[in-house]
């Protein structure tokens, strides 16, 4: 019974050896993922990407508006400063 317990230990250890000596000694493969060309292919972000343009498209008119209203209340202060008289210690 004692040599049939100590050749069944023995097979256990050496396949766990042999297992564990298989399982590390592969070589490791490294993969690169572009990631820029999983999320552009992606649906969701396409139709994400569509919407935010569409969103920059408005801000960028609503930008350009308060610009435009800006530059013309300047130009029509300066032609009203340009009319005003410089009136010295009350002369």
């Amino acid at each position: 019974m004692r040599p049939l317990y100590i050749a069944l230990l023995a097979i256990l250890f050496l396949s766990n050896a042999y297992l564990l000596f298989h399982h590390f000694s592969h070589s490791r493969d490294i993969v690169y993922v572009d990631s820029s060309k999983l999320l552009n292919g992606y649906q969701g972000m396409l139709d994400a990407r569509k919407a935010y343009q569409q969103k920059a498209l408005v801000w960028q008119a609503n930008i350009d508006t308060l610009v435009n209203e800006i530059q013309n209340d300047l130009k029509k202060f300066e032609k009203e400063m340009a009319r005003m008289t410089v009136n010295v210690c009350g002369l």
